[in-house]
């Protein structure tokens, strides 16, 4: 046999089947279908649940450590009738973005060409054309963009406290995008028994120790809500080895992601994709596509949203039964603030429970608020004028006094600041020192003063005092 005979039997013999093989792995359905025929068949869910959920299939065995509040959830999945949820749909968020018939992100009439040099999000670690489009509708399509500008502007009133957690939990703070995509940062938001800013499950919820009762609900609060969260998302990605995965795992819940994983036999998101519940697909791309408009807000014209000023926030313990309206009135801020920073109580009354209640408030209103709310909780109705943080109308300004809340030795009062009030001069007129007002108000003795702040101040007999203006009938 001559050698060109030979070269060209060896072509058909080797080179075409390993040719065929090359392009059957590079098809992510082919692949798929390889992996899953010489992979161990997976144990049923019908086994597992017949031992407590306690058997894992093979695959699952490799994986990384299964954190307890984890395997609770498998458990229970477990032994529901379902047997791990998987044939429960994934619901589609649709907080910043609406998907078309398809449960696909409707293409924008424009192409779209990624801009060179956008910075990359800790979470991606590739690109992919579905994430382009998740980017582009969210920067190019009017309605997308208008939700995602108000859904920035809820946010910027606690990022700092939202990072901080992400920070204490060493998770990249891209994370952040979870919540706007799953409620467009609205904390009162809840679909399908969801809820809160996150939209944990009553499941994920319980096991991450989490109170729900009907007029309280920790998934509602921004602290609380946000700390499961981490917690949850970081056993994702130490279990399953990657972000993709972590976030198919929170949409469609952590039993059933690990059966699909089991069933096909793969833990590679691009290998296992095609076989996931679309929704939860596509609720990687979402996230993905917002953390990189989070990290580029200058390159996409976003720079110039204008959202709440930043509010560092501390808990105040209080008793069962006080209003927020009341604490709102012994911090001297108006009512809504405190509602804004409280989303986890259903109504303005703290319930009675078995742990302490707190209610989060300004952190440079802490110290007042502490010393103001045994005083307003007797006096609350006769400071309901005073505490609300608006200037008084122009006709009864020169008539307004201070309001007696304590009388003794030294007694206090409310004092709300004119224009042109200063500490120094609060301090002559109601002969105590500059320190000891300062103090008490949680200010630097240099602090300048806000018209229509409520202070309080410390009064002694030999100064002078006026009783409150009676109120009209």
């Amino acid at each position: 046999m001559g050698k060109g005979a030979f070269r060209a039997l060896a072509i058909v013999l080797v080179g075409i089947p390993l040719l065929a093989i090359v392009v059957i792995l590079g098809v992510p359905q082919s692949r798929a279908l390889v992996v899953s025929f010489f992979a161990p068949l997976p144990v049923s869910s019908r086994e597992s649940a017949s031992d407590g959920g306690g058997a894992l299939p093979p695959l699952l065995t490799t994986l990384g450590a299964e954190s307890s509040e984890l395997r609770a959830l498998r458990e229970d999945a477990a032994s529901r009738a379902d047997g791990g949820g998987s044939a429960r749909l994934v619901r589609s968020r649709s907080a910043l973005f609406f998907l078309d018939s398809r449960g696909e992100l409707p293409k924008q009439s424009d192409r779209y060409v990624r801009p060179g040099g956008l910075a990359r999000p800790e979470i991606l670690l590739r690109d992919d054309a579905t994430i382009d489009d998740a980017v582009h509708h969210l920067t190019a399509d009017p309605k997308a963009r208008a939700r995602f500008v108000e859904a920035f502007k809820r946010s910027s009133r606690v990022a700092p406290d939202i990072a901080r957690i992400a920070r204490a939990w060493k998770m990249p703070e891209a994370l952040v995008a979870v919540a706007f995509v799953e409620s467009g940062f609205d904390p009162t938001s809840s679909s399908d028994e969801a809820a809160g800013l996150w939209q944990l499950g009553p499941d994920v919820a319980h096991v991450y120790g989490l109170s729900m009762l009907l007029s309280y609900d920790e998934r509602r609060g921004y602290a609380t809500g946000t700390e499961a969260a981490m917690r949850y998302l970081a056993d994702l990605r130490e279990r399953f080895g990657s972000w993709e995965l972590a976030l198919v795992a929170y949409a469609m819940g952590y039993a059933a992601a690990s059966e699909a994983v089991a069933r096909h036999g793969t833990s590679d998101f691009l290998v296992l994709a095609p076989s996931l519940p679309r929704a939860a697909a596509v609720f990687v791309a979402e996230v993905m596509g917002a953390a990189v408009v989070l990290a580029n807000l200058d390159r996409f014209g976003l720079d110039s949203i204008k959202g709440g000023e930043p509010v560092s926030v501390s808990d105040l313990e209080v008793p069962a039964g006080t209003s927020l309206s009341l604490v709102a009135r012994a911090a001297a801020v108006p009512p809504s603030t405190i509602r804004a920073l409280n989303p986890e109580y259903a109504s303005d009354i703290v319930p009675t429970s078995s742990f302490p209640m707190v209610v989060h408030v300004p952190s440079d209103t802490l110290a007042r608020a502490r010393a103001n709310l045994p005083l307003v909780r007797d006096k609350g109705d006769e400071l309901a004028d005073a505490a609300t943080g608006e200037a008084p109308a122009p006709e009864t300004r020169e008539k307004r006094a201070p309001l007696v809340v304590s009388r003794g030795a030294d007694k206090r009062v409310f004092y709300r600041v004119r224009e042109g009030d200063t500490l120094a001069q609060l301090a002559r007129e109601h002969r105590i020192s500059l320190e000891t007002i300062a103090s008490d108000n949680a200010l630097d003795a240099t602090s300048s003063l806000r018209p229509g702040t409520i202070l309080v101040i410390r009064v002694s007999d030999s100064a002078p005092t006026n009783e409150p203006v009676p109120s009209k009938p």
